[in-house]
């Protein structure tokens, strides 16, 4: 039986990495791309925005931009159906034990954000947080500005380079293609969000794969 998620992203590069995760299962995936929300941070609009996705009749809403989330944190959402902030799953994993982690952003914009909601999620759930947030600094213009390739080089560049203590985990959605690459070469396993989500997403909605026949 397919499942109907509407997905809210920040940046139209991030289309692909959900089409591409989901592609096995019965699902259908409706994407609303709105860059201008972050620019202007209109937590009225935001909301507004998310209310008139939640009547497309979707099963859930997925909210691919942690500073999207960021800017609806302090707002309570009362909508009828769930709302799958990308980055919750992924808390969930780095607050899994106590190991040194490292998360780390190229948008300096997300990280105060996304750090307060990771230590609120590990206060809530009553979990030990030992992670620290690491910027690989003038990189994220890079994707503004269109060069996507250079973006990722810069990545994984850093990557090798950078001298990191304990596991690393990726924050954004838009690091994923650097992160798997370098995993690939290396493996070395870098944590990230897309794996997390397509596992919760699959295991709340009893999502159904496609039949290989």
């Amino acid at each position: 039986m397919y499942k109907k998620i509407g997905v809210l992203h920040a940046h139209h590069t991030n289309v692909s990495y959900i089409e591409d995760c989901f592609q096995n299962y019965l699902i259908e995936v409706v994407h609303f791309v709105d860059p201008g929300m972050i620019i202007k941070k209109n937590k009225e609009k935001a909301l507004e925005q998310l209310e008139w996705m939640a009547s497309c009749q979707f099963d859930a809403i997925i909210i691919t931009c942690t500073e999207y989330i960021a800017l609806l944190e302090d707002i309570e959402l009362q909508l009828d159906i769930p709302i799958i902030k990308i980055d919750e799953p992924l808390f969930e994993l780095i607050c899994d034990d106590d190991q040194p982690k490292v998360l780390l952003f190229t948008n300096p914009n997300t990280v105060e954000g996304t750090m307060k909601r990771l230590e609120k999620y590990a206060h809530c759930n009553q979990k030990k947080l030992n992670c620290r947030s690491v910027i690989i600094e003038d990189t994220f213009n890079l994707i503004l500005k269109g060069r996507t390739e250079d973006y990722h080089k810069e990545i994984l560049a850093f990557l090798y380079e950078a001298e990191l203590s304990g596991s690393i985990f990726v924050a954004q959605l838009s690091m994923m293609n650097a992160a798997k690459l370098y995993q690939n070469e290396t493996a070395k396993i870098i944590g990230n969000p897309l794996d997390t989500l397509v596992r919760f997403t699959a295991q709340s909605f009893t999502l159904q794969k496609k039949s290989s026949s």
